[in-house]
């Protein structure tokens, strides 16, 4: 098992894209351009509700909907803006294209990434564990914490690198963590992004940088 808790921020070396002025883009295409830079500045919110996100594993089209009426903040308290990630039924000129794997009550649900879309998402971790391979192509899980403890996701995947939420939760807010996979020249990267509910509608990133580099996985699917 990878600790991921001894993990600090990774200086990537390779970029997702070369982007524009960021000031020239939408806030879709900024995430699409840099991931990263996108992260440091904004908060992600994965649905505002149940019906928001796919229920199944798969391809699909996303938008981002700003959302004005949450308060995001930075660690060093400064405002930044907050959208919520939601599945649309078809494509937009406003949507982008990612993996999505759901949550699957008192289960483990994975599945493999390929080359049809250049993110991944999964459901929001709330206690749950995530975890990657570095096969080719690497499989993705997304584990109940409730019906599954650290060893037994280990278990399950001992291959995998796991997050769990001993390495993002704060045990004074309500805390989550956004998973973002990034495929790159070289194959995926999967980047965290938590964050703690400080208040009604009011959410602050955990990390000074906004998101945790989590790992790289070797993928030669071009």
């Amino acid at each position: 098992m990878i600790n991921l808790a001894s993990i600090t921020h990774i200086n990537p070396t390779t970029r997702h894209h070369s982007a524009p002025s960021v000031t020239s883009l939408t806030p879709t295409a900024f995430l699409q351009s840099n991931p990263r830079l996108f992260l440091q500045n904004n908060l992600l919110i994965f649905g505002g509700g149940i019906a928001d996100l796919p229920s199944t594993a798969g391809t699909h089209h996303f938008t981002l909907e700003p959302a004005p009426h949450l308060h995001g903040q930075n660690l060093e308290g400064q405002e930044i803006p907050c959208y919520f990630v939601k599945a649309c039924s078809q494509r937009t000129p406003n949507s982008f294209k990612a993996h999505f794997l759901p949550f699957r009550e008192g289960a483990i649900s994975k599945m493999d990434l390929d080359d049809n879309a250049e993110l991944f998402f999964t459901s929001p971790l709330t206690g749950c564990g995530f975890g990657f391979t570095q096969s080719n192509p690497p499989q993705v899980s997304h584990m109940d914490g409730e019906a599954f403890s650290d060893e037994s996701m280990q278990r399950d995947s001992p291959n995998a690198s796991i997050y769990t939420q001993s390495q993002y939760d704060n045990a004074q807010y309500y805390t989550s963590a956004q998973i973002i996979g990034v495929k790159e020249s070289d194959g995926w990267s999967f980047i965290s992004q938590p964050w703690i509910m400080t208040g009604m509608e009011k959410y602050q990133l955990e990390l000074s940088k906004g998101f945790q580099e989590l790992g790289h996985s070797s993928d030669t699917c071009k």
